[in-house]
């Protein structure tokens, strides 16, 4: 009997179209993981192989952590699918023995997750013979690895997280239920990689980890690049006892399952509920009165249907056990991330409400990425899976109440999950003594953060819709979720082109949200379209009645578009084009004149440091004045978040031959309003890299000095593809003398990355100089083209402000609205000076005669007498 169970299962799994779908789309994301010369996952990058041993393991290991969807799929899937599909009872009606019917189910299923993970090792196979992957950093291929990976991690890893889903999946006849497992077995992985983290017995974590990895780290631990490139790691000691005690768990959960499981539909429950009797008085009850009614279907009855719907759906999600469980997860991971990650060297840090905000996105953002993903399928499959859709479909509300409904219900969720997070952080707040709460804070970051989940739920929702199958719904998203890092990885990362991607918010207490806000929202409005077109196509598509064949539906779409949708259509059309107009002009053109906030793909930016080594690295060494003093005047414009930068060099020849070329660099995001260091005519100018070439009209001899005047600008206009520059703000602002120009081959350009190097036909990365090199020991780590420096600064700023600088503060005066600080150092200083201007409080002390300042935000008095005191 289990050969023929067995062998009908495996016909049934092989036969599915699912299963080639998703072995496919794991094969094409394995191709991409082993033949992307970007992703280097695993190891693959510096002298490690990208098909090294190591890196194989690592990047099969990654998969099989992955095969919780495969599982929840086929295993899961195939537990239950007697019962969704009312066939139990034929089976258990004949003489089938408990034991054959789950091993043949449960070998099926684990079959089907095989196959796509022996499609995964096929996949990266194939990748590394791709011609564009650099052979420089591949070694000899093997079979070797990969059996060993399938062996040792891949076969038994499914097999434990095959036991563990198809031991909860009969014993609750519910796929809710099985989801709940798998992140329930995803927060407590994250639990216990943070309990474990911090241990001195390493091997603690490697006997911990179900799947291995810890044990596989901890083996190879200290290997040399030629071990990583060559060995495999020995079967045995923590790697072995990890293998099999998992291996036992899994068999234990099996045997569970067996037991656990009964051949009715009810499941395992803790309670059963006695059937209500019917007595002769409820039979006998007296006929009712059914009072005529007037149907109404204005947009006055529809409105009124859709908050019903809305909080039938919300209710029934928010009432129900299953949510109640994940969100106890959510608030365990959050909890022990806020034990553990309150300190820092040493230091025990304030849970200031800006903090507390940033845990629990931080907490939240896969845990709310697997709730929605899997929540939009239970929504829109809840009617159908309870056989009552026909029943519903039949009500006379309109089509778009029940998908607004269930948007609703999955915005309740993600409310909830994150203001249950201000709840518990304001507790630890008040538990640590801080008690400067800021609810309206945590207000602004909740709609801030919740906005991207909301509008992941609408694709969610839409794609479950649209492709009407539950599973490649769930299949699309985790293959959104996967390409979104894919695509970062591989330099892809344009907002305007990277679905419901936009720009960080930084937030500070001093400066709050700043400028950094309107750029983020007009990204959020132009996705907020793009999802509002998705939800448009959702609902023209949507499922009513027995129309799921795709030409009925297409039929069914046609004759829903109306006057109404084509209004709705192309006012969000019109919101989407027109609100990306806007933000490619700020992020285009805008902020590219001057480039501050210039888009530039990660590899794009690479190939221009390439270029700006293989241009003039032949002018390294070459011989240029040095800087001898700096002096400025620096105008900040807090408000306009703009600086004037007027300053001079002293330039001094040091070298024994007149200097007749001058090589000056400039940041190319600054404004240049005048250059002055006597006549000179024009060698080479290139915008691109900041670079320019004077020719001297009268060298400068050995020893002689030269006055280099300058008169730039940071005036920046747009806003950019991320958050954009930080260093000048309305409160707050930072910024060094790297915005000074720099005299002679700037060589910290230079790229690092030897792979990155070779394939730009680039000369072997430098080496640091010897320790006996003279000319190298001329330079300090900061600058090439300074040595110690008389320093004189004269800094403004606006009337409520303080402006800060190197040096002793010498005069400070009010003039025409503005504050003005002259700072001058009475000994020579390295290289490096910093502008700073905010609305600070002083804290004065003093030690011996010395006096003692420190500038702090006003709300921030925290720590200033122990600054003193230690000072």
């Amino acid at each position: 009997m289990l050969k023929s169970i067995l062998g009908f299962e495996l016909r049934q799994q092989l036969g599915n179209p699912v299963l080639w779908i998703v072995a496919t789309v794991f094969a094409l994301l394995a191709f991409g993981a082993s033949s992307s010369d970007a992703v280097q996952l695993g190891g693959g990058v510096g002298n490690v192989n990208r098909n090294s041993p190591s890196t194989i393991i690592t990047l099969l290991s990654a998969f099989s952590n992955l095969s919780m969807l495969l599982v929840a799929i086929f295993v899961a899937g195939t537990a239950l699918r007697d019962f969704d599909n009312r066939t139990a009872e034929l089976f258990f009606t004949t003489p089938v023995h408990k034991r054959d019917y789950l091993l043949g189910r449960f070998g099926g299923g684990l079959f089907a997750c095989f196959v796509v993970m022996a499609a995964v090792a096929i996949g990266m196979f194939v990748g590394y013979f791709m011609p564009w992957v650099d052979a420089a950093r591949m070694g000899p291929h093997s079979a070797t690895p990969y059996v060993w990976s399938l062996f040792v991690i891949v076969i038994p890893n499914l097999f434990f997280v095959a036991a563990a889903l198809f031991c909860l999946a009969v014993s609750t006849r519910s796929m809710l239920a099985t989801y709940i497992g798998v992140i329930a077995f995803f927060a407590l992985s994250a639990v216990m990689e943070t309990l474990t983290a911090d241990l001195d017995a390493r091997w603690i974590g490697g006997m911990l980890d179900p799947f291995g990895s810890q044990a596989i780290v901890n083996a190879t631990r200290y290997w040399s690049t030629l071990e990583r490139n060559t060995l495999i790691p020995d079967l045995g000691g923590v790697l072995l006892l990890n293998r099999l005690i998992w291996s036992a768990a899994a068999a234990g959960l099996l045997w569970l399952a067996y037991r656990l499981f009964r051949t009715d539909r009810e499941g395992f429950t803790l309670r059963r509920k006695k059937p209500k009797s019917i007595t002769t008085a409820t039979a006998a009850a007296a006929p009712v009165t059914v009072p005529r009614v007037a149907l109404q279907t204005d947009g006055r009855a529809q409105w009124r249907q859709f908050l019903h719907q809305a909080w039938f759906d919300t209710r029934g999600v928010l009432r129900g056990v299953p949510l109640l469980v994940m969100l106890g997860f959510g608030m365990m991971i959050l909890i022990i991330g806020l034990m553990f990650a309150d300190q820092a060297f040493g230091t025990e840090l304030y849970p200031t409400t800006a903090r507390m905000s940033q845990s629990i996105a931080g907490s939240f953002n896969l845990f709310l990425l697997i709730v929605v993903t899997f929540y939009a399928g239970e929504l829109i499959w809840r009617e159908r899976s309870m056989r009552v859709a026909e029943v519903t479909d039949a009500f006379p509300n309109a089509d778009w109440i029940p998908l607004a409904a269930k948007l609703v219900a999955l915005t309740s969720v993600v409310l909830l999950f994150y203001s249950s997070g201000i709840v518990v952080t304001m507790g630890y707040q008040l538990i640590k003594g801080y008690t400067h709460l800021e609810p309206l804070l945590y207000l602004q970051q909740m709609l801030l953060s919740t906005s991207g989940f909301i509008m992941l739920a609408a694709l969610a929702l839409a794609l479950q819709v649209l492709c009407n199958n539950k599973f490649i719904g769930y299949l699309l998203m985790v293959v959104y979720i996967i390409s979104r890092i894919v695509l970062g990885i591989l330099d892809f990362d344009d907002n305007l082109f990277r679905p419901f991607g936009a720009p960080g918010v930084p937030y500070s207490d001093m400066n709050g949200f700043g400028h950094f806000l309107p750029g983020f929202l007009w990204f959020r409005l132009y996705w907020g379209a793009f999802a509002g077109l998705l939800l448009l196509a959702a609902l023209l598509l949507w499922v009513r009645g027995n129309r799921s064949v795709l030409s009925e539906r297409l039929a069914e779409a046609r004759r829903r578009f109306g006057i109404g949708q084509a209004i709705t259509a192309t006012l969000l059309l019109a919101t989407f084009i027109g609100s990306g107009l806007y933000v490619r002009y700020n992020t285009k053109v805008l902020s590219s004149d001057p480039p501050l906030n210039e888009y530039l793909a990660g590899d794009q930016q690479l190939d221009r440091q390439a270029d700006y080594e293989r241009l003039y690295r032949q002018h390294k060494g070459a011989p240029q004045p040095r800087i001898t003093s700096m002096r400025s005047d620096v105008d900040i414009f807090p408000k306009e978040r703009r600086v004037r930068l007027r300053g001079s060099y002293r330039l001094v020849n040091t070298h024994d031959a007149p200097i007749d070329v001058l090589h000056v660099e400039i940041n190319r995001g600054l404004i240049t309003h005048s250059l002055s260091f006597g006549e000179r005519s024009v060698e080479l100018e290139d915008p691109i890299q900041g670079v320019s070439r004077y020719r001297l009209k009268t060298p400068l001899a050995p020893g002689a000095e030269l006055d280099f005047d300058f008169d730039l600008e940071y005036a920046p206009r747009g806003f950019g593809n991320d958050a954009g520059p930080t260093q000048v703000v309305e409160n707050g602002t930072f910024f060094n003398n790297a915005a000074m120009p720099i005299i002679g081959y700037n060589e910290n350009r230079e790229m690092q990355d030897r792979n990155e190097r070779r394939k730009r036909d680039l000369v072997d990365v430098p080496r640091m100089a010897k320790i006996d090199d003279e000319a190298a020991r001329a330079n300090t780590y900061l600058r090439q083209d300074a040595d110690w420096v008389d320093f004189e600064t004269t800094v403004s700023t606006s009337e409520d402000q303080i402006a800060l600088a190197p040096g002793y503060l010498q005069r400070e005066w009010v003039e025409n609205g503005r504050r003005y600080f002259h700072y001058k150092m009475d000994v020579p200083m390295l290289p490096f000076a910093a502008w700073l201007s905010a609305r600070w409080d002083i804290k004065r002390g003093e030690w011996n005669g010395i006096p003692i300042e420190v500038y702090y935000h006003p709300t921030h008095a925290f720590n200033v007498d122990r600054m003193i005191e230690a000072a």
